[in-house]
């Protein structure tokens, strides 16, 4: 055999070894070149908005609650609703499926997978959707619903995903851990902690990746997967983090403390509440923190950590909040209500479903997208 030959077969040996292990645990071949990041102009295309899931608008929501439609799964729901192309409606349910509403409430497609979704989807640049089931796989989808890729983690997938302005994705697991992909499904590294991982990945302007575990701890990981530091509270986390204009970070834990944390991971304060915080922290405009609890208790505080003001409710609060432009807030309750809350903390108006409202609201323009464990989705504002 000639050098030549030789050389030209290794080649050859080298590129079909690198073909099979970029496939690892990804299933399906790629469609198209995603765009980077979120959906841009969608007004909100992940759980609690955007990457640093702030959970603030652009947009102002309703001044009223006029029911304007609603959409009925018939199983419970916890997913909470992202919004698409041409404005179209995503949720999951504890039917097994992944429904598509269109803006009047109608079914534009759904698909059946195999166990229930009670995740968020994330929008792509292209207007393609991912999204989590328990069925332990991450669902790439274009717009009309066709399979463009799924990678398959170890456990169930209850968390919502992250894509960052390169179109990597990161997404937890029941696994214990947190992966991140490419834009096509394939694994980038993976980091294990040991508890499951249901709060949704935040990433900063840097690629650090923050999120809690169920082993109570709070993790800061590098773009390359590495640690840069943990923190560990007093009991599990399911709040997801939120990142602030200055870099500081929120997060509630099951232990009843809302804590923050400086980007080298110091902490800079903690406030008690008097029950868990499962809901995730959201980022009002004028800087303050807005977090509820199953105390009861609706909490508005300073960045530094300073009560500002607390609403009771009738049920636990473990909907995460959604701002408006104008500091609105609007969040459900287990007493089957979703409230609007002024900035000062006066109730403006409340909406009530059948049964516990856990799904973290989506705002539109002047709409409110929420769902209910009564199992429908809600389009709420001024007729």
């Amino acid at each position: 055999m000639s050098r030549k030959t030789y050389s030209l077969l290794l080649l050859l040996f080298l590129c079909v070894v690198m073909l099979i292990s970029s496939g690892c645990n990804r299933q399906g071949a790629r469609e198209f070149t995603y765009k980077s990041g979120f959906l841009p102009g969608s007004p909100w295309p992940a759980f609690h908005r955007n990457i640093r899931r702030t959970g603030l608008s652009d947009f102002n929501g309703p001044d009223k609650s006029d029911l304007l439609w609603k959409y009925e799964v018939g199983f419970p729901i916890s997913s909470s609703p992202v919004i698409g192309v041409k404005g179209f409606v995503i949720i999951g349910g504890e039917d097994n499926k992944i429904h598509v509403v269109k803006p009047d409430g109608e079914l534009a497609w759904s698909m059946k997978v195999k166990n229930r979704v009670t995740g968020s989807a994330g929008i792509f640049g292209d207007g393609s959707l991912l999204i989590g089931a328990e069925d332990a796989f991450l669902y790439a989808l274009n717009t009309k619903g066709m399979l463009l890729w799924k990678f398959e983690a170890e456990r169930g997938i209850s968390s919502s995903p992250a894509i960052d302005n390169f179109g990597s994705v990161y997404i937890g697991s029941n696994d214990n851990y947190i992966y991140k992909l490419d834009h096509d499904g394939n694994l980038q590294w993976k980091y294990k902690t040991i508890g499951f991982i249901a709060s949704a990945p935040a990433v900063d302007s840097d690629g650090n990746v923050y999120f809690g575990s169920e082993d109570a701890h709070f993790y800061c990981v590098d773009k390359k997967g590495i640690l840069r530091w943990k923190y560990k509270t007093g009991d599990e986390i399911v709040s997801s983090a939120m990142i602030d204009d200055q870099g500081n970070i929120y997060i509630g834990s099951t232990d009843h403390n809302i804590y923050s944390f400086n980007e080298k991971g110091e902490l800079r304060w903690k406030f008690k509440t008097g029950h868990a915080v499962i809901s995730s922290p959201a980022l009002a405009p004028d800087g303050n923190i807005v977090a509820g609890s199953e105390d009861n208790h609706l909490y508005k505080i300073s960045p530094d950590g300073k009560l500002i003001w607390k609403l009771k409710t009738q049920g636990e609060v473990n909907s995460s909040p959604a701002i408006d432009k104008r500091g609105n807030i609007y969040v459900g309750c287990d007493d089957y209500n979703l409230y609007c809350i002024s900035p000062g903390g006066k109730v403006l108006w409340k909406y009530k479903t059948k049964k516990p409202v856990r799904s973290s609201p989506a705002i539109g323009d002047g709409v409110v997208y929420f769902a209910s464990m009564d199992g429908n989705l809600y389009a709420v504002g001024e007729r």
